[in-house]
């Protein structure tokens, strides 16, 4: 005879299972904030009041995602014996649960709740990777360095979703980035004569480096007023619409744009909203004109060249200082930024050029140098490339939005041109 006890729990678990299911569908589909209960509920065929028998809403059903996710990983981490397979394994389970993953970067906000409930799993994470770093660096360097492998595979899966890169086999990544960790992207052990002459091979030699000339790039972000509002001419107004678009960045400080009004950088500037809406449509229109001139800034930034080492190696050090100077200064709007972009629109195609604008350097660089004989020949310019952009990306992301982390600006940037000039254990 059937157990009735036994066959009510087996019918509880299926149905959990059917909800968690759908979610995770739904959250790949369209994301977080844009889900609805009813989507995820019509998707397992079931009422929402049967849902709510399982879990207290969205915010529930995520964190049950995730914890679903943290587990297969951190599993897989503890099972790993190289940074290869830990890579391999991550990204493996990172699209399984594609949706999981889109949903948590959008409900990972400094001090939220989910955010506390994140910080402590990506630590565990951190630690896993650390523990298989070969070589005898300290424990404080392999923790670092774990940190910047933890970034690297989070960005890389993030740039991979929103569709700015070729889709890669996970072996092929973690082929990659274990070589990173091994010997970095440096051939090494050369003379003296050959050092001079493997940096001379790989500086750029192009006509726009020897004449100073740039790119000639045209923003993605190419704001002006609407026609229907008044263009600042006079200096009082354009001293109005420069103290409304400062109030905006320090509204963007404290509150998500999502949860900011009109009203609270009306406020904020000490002016009627009605002004606001002299200069501004809304307050997506005054963020698209702030990030519009860290766009400018950005493509400035990318059109300095990369410059060798005595050695030839790849000097990566000087630009990672200066685009997180550019990070931490605009801070807020990269936070916003980073947190309404979705895939096809104009905020994701004009962080898509800029980056590819730095994408284009590193790899011409890498190229060069393989053909100079300095940069390792087996490894892919572009995906490299993509590695260090990501790496950069995430660890900025990380540590000036969300506070997570530790070591200094100057320490990390230390680590990182350490990880991708001789690897993670650099020779005496």
């Amino acid at each position: 005879m059937t157990d009735p006890h036994k066959s009510k729990g087996n019918k509880r678990s299926t149905t959990r299972t059917a909800i968690l299911t759908a979610a995770e569908a739904q959250f790949r589909e369209t994301g977080y904030r844009n889900s609805l209960l009813t989507q995820i509920t019509d998707r397992a065929d079931l009422t929402t009041g049967a849902l709510y028998r399982y879990f207290d809403g969205k915010e529930s059903l995520l964190e049950s995602l995730f914890n679903l996710f943290d587990e297969r990983l951190l599993e897989d981490l503890e099972n790993s014996s190289t940074a290869q397979e830990a890579v391999e394994a991550w990204i493996l389970a990172a699209r399984d649960a594609a949706g999981t993953i889109q949903a948590c970067e959008e409900a990972t906000r400094p001090g939220s709740d989910f955010a506390i409930l994140v910080a402590p799993a990506r630590a565990r994470w951190i630690s896993a990777l650390a523990s298989i770093l070969p070589g005898d660096a300290t424990a404080r360097q392999h923790r670092t360095t774990a940190e910047l492998l933890c970034a690297m595979a989070e960005q890389y899966l993030v740039v991979e979703r929103m569709g700015w890169t070729k889709v890669r086999t996970p072996a092929e990544v973690a082929a990659c980035i274990q070589t990173l960790v091994e010997t970095g992207v440096d051939v090494r052990d050369v003379t003296a004569d050959e050092s001079n002459n493997r940096s001379q091979a790989t500086r750029d030699d192009s006509p726009q480096s020897k004449t100073g000339d740039q790119r000639l790039v045209t923003p993605v972000l190419a704001w002006a007023p609407s026609p229907d509002k008044v263009k600042p001419t006079s200096p009082r107004g354009k001293a109005t619409s420069d103290k409304i678009s400062q109030a905006a960045v320090r509204v963007l400080d404290r509150i998500d744009l999502v949860d900011a009004t009109v009203l609270d950088i009306a406020t904020e500037a000490g002016v009627a909203s009605g002004t606001v809406y002299r200069y501004f449509v809304d307050k997506h229109d005054i963020l698209l004109s702030l990030l519009a001139q860290v766009e400018e800034e950005l493509i400035q930034f990318t059109q300095t060249e990369i410059q060798p080492g005595p050695e030839g190696e790849i000097g990566v050090r000087t630009g990672l200082l200066a685009f997180l100077e550019i990070y931490r200064r605009h801070a807020p709007l990269f936070r916003a930024w980073v947190n309404i972009m979705r895939p096809g629109s104009d905020l994701a195609r004009s962080w898509n050029q800029s980056r590819h604008l730095f994408l284009d350097r590193v790899a011409g660089f890498l190229r060069r140098g393989q053909r100079a004989g300095n940069i390792n020949p087996s490894l892919d310019p572009e995906l490299t490339a993509e590695l260090l952009m990501a790496t950069s990306e995430r660890s900025n992301y990380v540590r000036v939005i969300l506070g997570w982390d530790e070591g200094t600006d100057d320490g990390i940037a230390d680590a990182l041109s350490t990880l991708f000039t001789v690897g993670s254990n650099p020779p005496a």
